[in-house]
Order: structure tokens, then C-alpha cells, then sequence
């Protein structure tokens, strides 16, 4: 069953960071890491990490960590935000699921808008089949080809896959606005977007499309 799981969840990783951004995103405002990734690539939740970034429309910013604010200047680049500290040297932000991706040797910080609106919402919770799988000019129907793969999100963070009339729990928990971490029973973590009342998947020009299922009456 694992091993299904994996596969399946295999086409479920990152969506690749080139090409990412989006022109119309607002970036200013208060960021703060909700999530790490280890050189495995494996996220994790990260909340308790003292490290925010507040980015204002006049083109500065301030990099804090453990209460100690950095202050910086900020761009648009193609993949999302370029800063620039006071001694010259730069780091980009690509802006991938919603949330600003710091590239560390081994790993990643995740930075997430920090907002008044809730970012776990009742819309996210039901049975979520996969509909479509989209790779380049080629659109495949899962459920044409007698496969069945979905995903039920429950109350309390509790994930269940339903893979071909077989059954594998795990865990889900929103970490960014409209931004899903499901986790697997063995642990492999991936993220989902919510968008459209659909959740998606892309990686390396694979995505995968969930659609919201009825409940049963």
C-alpha cells in the first residue's frame, strides 16, 4: 500500500521554482517562515521560527531573526523578490504555493504573508478526487484509464488516500494561505494549492488537478 502511495505521491512534488512568479503579486507587508525543508526535500511545519520579513512599497526591507532587524532593499525579479543587503550582497525569493522560498546549503526556508484572514478554512475539508493529470500537450483521465486516486481532508488535520479501493491515513495542515502540507503515512510531505474550489499538484511540468466530490447524502 505504501508503496502505491509513493508512486502516486511521486508526481506530487514542488512545482519546479523557474517561472514561478506572478506580476501581480503584492508582496509588502510582514512574512514569516511557517515551513523548512532539510536536504532530504522533505517539509516540515516551522512556525516557532523566530525569522520574519516585512517588505514596504518604497523598496525596503527588514530581514529579522531572533529579534535583530537586517535592513535590506528589495526588487521584482522573474521567480519573485531579489534582496539586497547593505554591503551589496543578494539573494532571490522565488515565490512558489503562495509562499517565499529562502535557498539555504541543505535546505530551504518557507516564508508565508502574515494576514487577519484565516488560512484553514471549512472549504478545504471533504473528498477530493483526481481528475486530471496534465504533462506538456498531454491531458490524461485518471478514472478513463481505471485508476482512482483521492484524498479526504478531515477536521483535526486528518488526511485519508483512497487509492483503487484501498485505504492509507495521514496528515494534512494549512501552512499559507490557500497552501496544503499533506503528508503520507510514511512521512513524504508534499504541497497542494487550493484555487477554484480545485486542490493541484505541479512538479517538472506534471500537474495533477483534485476535484471537490459531493457529499454523500
Amino acid at each position: 500500500m505504501k508503496k502505491i502511495t509513493a508512486l502516486l505521491l511521486a508526481l506530487c512534488v514542488y512545482v519546479s521554482l523557474a517561472g514561478c512568479a506572478m506580476a501581480e503579486t503584492d508582496y509588502t507587508g510582514l512574512w514569516k517562515v511557517c515551513m523548512i525543508a532539510g536536504s532530504d526535500g522533505n517539509p516540515a511545519p516551522a512556525s516557532d521560527i523566530p525569522m520574519t520579513m516585512e517588505i514596504a512599497a518604497e523598496g525596503t526591507a527588514v530581514l529579522t531573526l531572533d529579534g535583530q532587524g537586517k535592513e535590506c532593499t528589495w526588487a521584482v525579479s522573474e521567480n519573485g523578490i531579489m534582496l539586497t543587503d547593505a554591503a551589496g550582497s543578494t539573494g532571490e525569493f522565488p515565490y512558489v504555493n503562495n509562499m517565499l522560498v529562502y535557498l539555504i546549503p541543505g535546505g530551504a526556508f518557507y516564508f508565508a504573508q502574515v494576514s487577519d484572514e484565516p488560512l484553514s478554512r471549512p472549504e478545504y475539508l471533504g473528498s477530493w478526487l483526481n481528475t486530471s493529470i496534465e504533462m506538456g500537450v498531454y491531458i490524461i483521465d485518471p478514472i478513463a484509464s481505471g485508476r482512482n486516486f483521492s484524498i479526504t481532508l478531515e477536521e483535526e488535520g486528518k488526511a485519508v488516500f483512497h487509492i483503487d479501493g484501498k485505504e492509507e491515513t495521514g496528515t494534512w495542515v494549512t501552512v499559507a494561505a490557500d497552501t496544503i502540507l499533506l503528508r503520507d503515512a510514511s512521512g513524504a510531505a508534499k504541497v497542494l494549492t487550493y484555487a477554484d474550489d480545485m486542490l493541484s499538484v505541479n512538479e517538472d511540468g506534471i500537474l495533477m488537478l483534485f476535484t471537490r466530490q459531493p457529499e454523500e447524502q
